[in-house]
């Protein structure tokens, strides 16, 4: 061949070379840049895992304050609430912007949030029921169930997007591997071509110098390209002679283990950076393995470094052979994974966490595969099944859940079909009873969920419940009570309906409870009464109770009877729970009453003697106008002072107070019920004398001491 087709041929080769290299370093960029979106993608999965985790966690500091406080009434347990409360604004965001990219959180994350939202008020109602009306009108609230309802809810919210997250981490983490060995591949076909690329060249620069010095120059900027693309790798590399010295090592190695070229390169291996690659793990790996193997792959080290501390290494090494000199060389790649075996470790105390919750929950769990096959239960539902875990591991739920309703007595679906055919959450039906392995009976409510992956695909089933018998003998009991109650006990509507009755309302008006319930509560009512009513309505659909409050309701045969009420509304439930009481014969009793005190007022009123009255504290409650009219003060004048002062001379004032203190103490006196003659003191100061009969009235408690004086000034002149 001439020097000119020699030439073009060196130039035909070296213009192949470069466009290869050209379009392997561009691949070795877009792979480098592919391997540093996966790693953040799989991080963001795990900051993503922490954030709901923690989200719960705070849920149930706020839910567990809250019933701390209602248990104990002690404030340092509304201390977890109001901070949690707090944080959940903050935390609920954060979960937003991580799974911006991801549209199926995004309404997950809007349910969930109206969810914490509603328990945190839920549990505010009740601590102020607690604090309003004590602890068993707050115990009793709770244990309507809705707080458990919502944080089955808020469970099955995060479980499905720790499910969607648990599902993105692992696609995430195989693209990252498959990334890693993609580029790792990029590499070692690199180093190959080169060596090809390199033989060729130095064939036929032997043939004709000026070519020589040509392919020279173009081996040279190969290689210099090469280790650039080298350089643009992620994982440190390191090339070996067979003695294990340093031939050369990538830009990440240097950035990586803080050492510079002029300290690595032709150094033996184990002495690097003071001793510090002196690892008896990478002793085996070098010394034993591989020379048994052409290539090993992750073997892992872990090893403390003076200038970065401690680290997991994973290394993979290849051995070489260079095709001129024949030489042996090793190719050592590290990965640091350090970050990656953290985040598996709080990916396993996380899922450690996981399981430590579902086994100490108060509510039974069951979960299957999509045959419904059994694959979980914690212990709760261990207790109530009677199967454990190594039992009803694979066994179909039909077999370990055994459901039946409670009046007829025969099967209930079972849930997982149930849940496959509506592909929602479901419950069970009313009065539904298991029946345990050892052929126990419970009452039982449950829910189910499908458990679906991100591409929609069903894999199974969770299944939540909770034993109800006693609950279910609680309101047995309630209703009980409701039903035989003389009271008329009732549940109204904001609405202005009534929503239920006890037997009592028809006992009282003679309405049936249809007539009753199918009209406005409001249509019953005086026309008097309806705009008292009405604004008492209103006040209760605020939040505030009603203590008392009476009423005229309509009775069927067109007269009236006046009704006394106490309420307490339920504002998030807009309902209204009423006591009320026929209070007619009382009304007309204080009708009675009231005529009766007005005839005995205008007796005393009228009356020729004194008549005077004192309460336990000796202090004066009535002053008659004879009373006036004889000691010279006007009632308005001596109302609630000390009797004493008043009109007891001071002489007879220490006897007057002992005796006073006598009686309260013993219950009795000399002088009570019996007419005795003493002195009495004017408002001028002059004494008058007069005769007494004193009586005590017990009221309540205390006492309340009627007097009747009266002057006997002209009979004392007359004797």
């Amino acid at each position: 061949m001439t020097t000119g087709g020699q030439s073009q041929l060196v130039r035909g080769g070296f213009a192949l070379a470069l466009v290869v290299l050209v379009l392997i370093g561009w691949g070795a960029y877009q792979q480098g840049t592919e391997n540093i979106a996966a790693a953040r993608w799989v991080a963001h999965t795990y900051d993503v895992q922490r954030q709901l985790a923690l989200t719960f966690s705070t849920v149930q500091d706020i839910a567990i304050g809250a019933r701390g406080y209602i248990i104990t009434g002690k404030d340092e347990f509304l201390e977890p609430f109001h901070n949690g409360q707090a944080k959940i604004p903050e935390q609920v965001q954060a979960l937003r912007q991580l799974t911006a990219t991801i549209p199926e959180q995004q309404p997950r994350i809007d349910f969930l949030e109206s969810l914490i939202a509603r328990r945190i008020e839920f549990s505010q109602e009740n601590i102020t029921l607690r604090q309003m009306k004590g602890p068993e009108a707050a115990q009793a609230a709770v244990s309507g169930g809705e707080g458990e309802r919502l944080m089955d809810q808020i469970r099955k919210v995060i479980g499905d997007m720790e499910a969607t997250e648990a599902t993105l981490l692992k696609q995430r983490t195989e693209h990252l591997r498959a990334s890693n060995l993609r580029m790792l591949g990029v590499f070692i076909a690199t180093l190959v071509l080169l060596a090809g690329l390199l033989l060729a060249t130095h064939f036929l620069v032997r043939r004709d110098a000026a070519a020589r010095d040509r392919e020279h120059q173009l081996a040279q900027k190969a290689r210099e390209y090469a280790e650039n693309i080298v350089d643009t790798v992620r994982e440190s590399l390191l090339v070996l002679d067979a003695d294990l010295r340093v031939l050369s090592a990538n830009r990440s190695f240097y950035q990586t283990f803080q050492v510079s070229p002029k300290e690595t390169e032709a150094v033996l291996l184990y002495e690097l950076g003071n001793g510090q690659w002196n690892i008896s793990a990478l002793r085996s790996l070098l010394e034993e393995v591989l020379p048994k193997n052409s290539r090993v792959s992750d073997f892992e080290v872990e090893h403390d470094f003076p200038a970065i501390g401690r680290r997991t290494m994973l290394l993979t090494a290849r051995k070489t052979f260079r095709v001129g000199n024949n030489t042996q060389s090793i190719l050592l790649a590290i990965e640091d994974i350090t970050e990656r075996k953290h985040a598996e470790e709080a990916l396993r105390r996380s899922e450690k966490w996981l399981s430590t919750t579902l086994g100490s929950i108060g509510d039974a769990v069951i979960a299957t595969d999509q045959n419904g096959s059994v694959t979980f239960l914690n212990a709760v539902a261990q207790e109530l099944t009677g199967w454990t875990q190594e039992e009803a591991q694979g066994k179909s739920l039909d077999l370990v859940f055994d459901i039946i309703n409670q009046e007829t007595r025969q099967p209930v679906e079972n849930p997982v079909k149930k849940v496959f055919r509506a592909g929602k959450v479901v419950g069970l039906a009313d009065h539904t009873v298991l029946i345990s392995k050892d052929r126990r009976e419970f009452d039982i409510e449950d829910s189910a969920a499908p458990i679906v992956t991100s591409e929609g695909e069903r894999i199974g089933v969770v299944l939540v419940f909770r034993d109800v018998t006693e609950r279910r003998q609680i309101e047995e009991e309630r209703d009980r009570f409701f039903n035989l109650s003389r009271d008329m006990i009732c549940i109204a509507g904001f609405d202005g309906y009534f929503k239920r009755l006890n037997p009592a309302w028809e006992k009282t008006l003679g309405f049936t409870p249809g007539e009753l319930l199918s009209a406005p509560y409001l249509s019953f009512v005086h026309p008097d009464d309806q705009e008292a009513t009405s604004a008492e309505a209103a006040k209760l659909a605020t939040g505030l109770e009603t203590i008392s409050f009476e009423n005229r309701y309509r009775c069927k045969d067109g007269s009236y009877k006046w009704i006394l009420w106490s309420c307490t509304p339920s504002v998030g439930h807009q309902l209204i729970y009423a006591v009320a009481r026929d209070n007619t014969e009382r009304k007309r009793a204080e009708e009675v009453l009231r005529e009766s005190e007005m005839r005995s007022r205008l007796i005393l009123d009228t009356a020729h003697d004194a008549f005077v009255t004192m309460n336990s504290e000796g202090l004066i409650m009535e002053w008659n106008p004879q009373a006036a009219a004889t000691f010279g003060s006007a009632r308005e004048e001596v109302l609630g002072r000390p009797l004493g002062e008043t009109i007891v001379p001071a002489r007879y004032r220490e006897a007057h107070l002992q005796g006073l203190e006598h009686f309260l103490a013993f219950g009795e006196h000399a002088i009570l019920n019996k007419r005795i003659e003493m002195f009495a003191l004017h408002r001028d100061g002059h004494e008058i004398p007069v005769e007494l009969t004193i009586s005590a009235i017990p009221l309540g408690t205390s006492y309340i001491f009627c007097a009747f004086l009266h002057d006997i000034t002209e009979r004392k002149r007359a004797e």
